[in-house]
């Protein structure tokens, strides 16, 4: 009988768990349409088509990320305070009304909301995946990783084709309501994980460092590597199209199937991590990298064959994230998972800025292909990084 009741018991708590996880990844989708695929784009192009100064764009532009760094290194802390859900609704919250309130203000005064905007994406991100990562059983952490960030990639398609039918006041709008809906889901997650309110004790105070090194360490490299990767070859794929002769056309298609690669391939890049391990799919990722980016270098740029090298190399790029955000989840402590992937999201965030300063002046210097070799530089250090860490035992 008590056996029977156990079971039962179980099977609740399993049903709930997936029913939580659904929820959750409808947040993000939700959310990361409105917050980044809309508003990340909005901006700029709504500033530049006003005739907004060049200085003024870069401002608000810049203020959107600053935003967000400040949201992703508050937000452990807030979510230790106040619980996920009460984080992640402060985040929807914040850039909501945000995204409301800019088309109403002079272009001058964009940067304030721009900010909030990119603050409640920070909070959000972290309360939202720590939530998620924090629940999902361990058999299971590559796919569900996986499909999440193909499903936040949606979101990269999803925008910019939302402004192209909308007008500025309306796409703002838009990506407000897209935000605020991510609050449905949210309230259908169940009860979030109790916060701790820094209830730990002096001695694991003391052993944070010891705690959080190890994956960390290397989740977080290979943040910063798939930020650099990830930002410096698409800022600078469109002077490598045209110096191999792709017009504009030529070049977006590229682009999106670039982008298409990186939806599709991170379910199975999850797969793999579960069946096989973190490592041998850093392994995997970086060999397809500097496959993929070596092999567009001598094939005809108008072929089929550069397309699915480019969809690959999508896939592999994106794929850094997806695995520093895995090895971030990999920690017996639950207390420390928000901290470690905002470690892990700050990384990548700053490293995604630095990227197409460092890949332009490398094309500046060396000529377009410098784009691809960038990236096959990028994958020998992933390799070199994740064999190092491996050898350390770390």
């Amino acid at each position: 009988m008590s056996t029977e009741v156990t079971r039962l018991a179980s099977d609740n708590h399993s049903r709930k768990t997936w029913r939580a996880i659904v929820a959750l990844n409808a947040v993000s989708g939700l959310s990361q349409i409105g917050q980044f695929g809309i508003a990340f784009m909005l901006f700029p192009i709504a500033l530049e088509a006003q005739g907004s100064s060049a200085f003024n764009i870069g401002a608000v532009s810049s203020s959107l990320w600053i935003g967000n760094l400040l949201g992703l290194v508050l937000a452990p802390r807030l979510v230790s305070f106040i619980g996920h859900r009460r984080t992640v609704a402060v985040g929807l919250f914040a850039s909501a009304v945000a995204l409301l309130a800019t088309p109403w203000l002079a272009l001058s005064q964009w940067i304030p909301p721009a900010a909030v905007c990119g603050f409640g994406y920070g909070l959000r991100w972290i309360g939202n995946e720590t939530w998620l990562f924090g629940i999902t059983p361990a058999e299971n952490q590559g796919k569900v990783v996986g499909f999440h960030e193909s499903l936040l990639a949606v979101a990269v398609v999803a925008g910019p084709a939302l402004i192209a039918v909308t007008s500025f006041q309306q796409a703002f709008t838009v990506a407000a309501f897209m935000t605020a809906t991510a609050a449905i889901p949210l309230l259908l997650a169940g009860s979030s994980p109790k916060p701790t309110r820094g209830s730990r004790s002096s001695a694991a105070r003391s052993n944070i460092w010891a705690t959080t090194m190890g994956l960390i360490t290397l989740g977080t490299v290979v943040a910063a590597l798939g930020g650099l990767v990830e930002g410096g070859t698409i800022s600078m794929f469109p002077v490598y199209g045209s110096a191999v002769g792709l017009d504009s056309a030529e070049t977006a298609w590229i682009l999106t199937v670039f982008g298409v690669g990186a939806m599709v391939l991170q379910f199975p890049l999850g797969w793999i991590a579960d069946r096989w391990g973190v490592r041998p799919s850093m392994v995997i990722i970086a060999a397809a990298t500097l496959l993929s980016a070596g092999g567009a270098l001598f094939v005809p740029h108008q072929d089929f064959a550069f397309g699915a090298l480019m969809f690959v190399l999508g896939g592999a790029i994106t794929g850094y994230l997806t695995l520093a955000i895995l090895m971030a989840t990999l920690t017996s402590d639950p207390d420390l998972l928000p901290r470690k992937i905002s470690q892990v999201s700050i990384a990548f965030t700053i490293f995604s800025a630095l990227g197409p300063l460092i890949a332009s002046l490398g094309v500046t210097i060396f000529g377009p292909a410098t784009v691809m070799g960038f990236a096959m530089a990028i994958a020998i250090l992933t390799g070199v990084a994740t064999t190092y860490r491996a050898r350390l035992g770390g």
